[in-house]
């Protein structure tokens, strides 16, 4: 499993940050729908992982990655914290 696959089709949440106003290509720690995206992106892809887990290494980088945070760079982050980055 990639970043790359992480990063495949995030065209419902793309739609819905237009839709609001906001960057697509943005993650913002706090709104709890995005949270939530990534989290259940990642769970799909690794499924022993807790989701504890990746919530909690989603709050881990909320707080190490300043704002903006680019969904790649964030993305990437989580998962090197959770130690599934190819």
């Amino acid at each position: 499993m990639s970043l790359q696959r992480i990063l495949e089709n995030w065209s419902e949440y793309d739609n819905r940050k237009i839709r609001t106003g906001s960057e697509a290509h943005l993650f913002s720690c706090d709104e709890q729908w995005e949270v939530n995206y990534l989290k259940n992106k990642i769970k799909e892809a690794y499924p022993f992982l807790s989701e504890d887990h990746i919530v909690g290494a989603i709050e881990h980088c909320c707080i190490i990655v300043r704002g903006p945070r680019p969904r790649k760079q964030f993305t990437e982050c989580v998962l090197e914290h959770l130690g599934v980055l190819d």
